[in-house]
């Protein structure tokens, strides 16, 4: 990386940014995981009505957080996508996130999505947005 620009392009937007659900979401992990849902719903969907007695958990580490984030908030929100299950079945796993969605958002879709953040489970994901690793409790 040379110049700021060249970070900008990281971002996949001007800003990295597009609204999502009254928030702001990171634009390049939410296309992934559009992409993931949209390639992988049929299969999500039959395993669901088969066992319909399991829970649809999705793991991600790093960057792969991000998009299980993206992917779980998505789901939840496009529930026929996978059956018409209920929300309560929807769990994401993040593991060392990355930052990609407001605090708002966070907070919203808390009940479904948990990060890991140094050995500690955070219960609001992407908490760290708002506070600095040396101010957490």
């Amino acid at each position: 990386m040379r110049v700021v620009s060249d970070y900008y392009m990281l971002l996949d937007n001007k800003l990295g940014r597009k609204k999502f659900d009254g928030g702001y979401v990171h634009n390049g992990l939410l296309k992934a995981a559009v992409w993931v849902l949209d390639n992988e719903c049929n299969i999500l969907k039959e395993l669901l009505e088969e066992y319909p007695s399991y829970t649809l958990t999705f793991v991600g580490h790093s960057l792969g957080s991000g998009v299980v984030a993206m992917l779980t908030m998505i789901v939840v929100k496009n529930l026929d996508k996978v059956g018409g299950i209920e929300r309560k079945r929807v769990r994401g796993f993040a593991i060392a996130p990355a930052r990609c969605m407001s605090l708002n958002l966070a907070v919203r879709y808390a009940d479904v999505i948990n990060s890991v953040v140094l050995q500690a489970s955070l219960k609001v994901f992407g908490y760290e947005i708002c506070c600095s690793y040396k101010n957490l409790p």
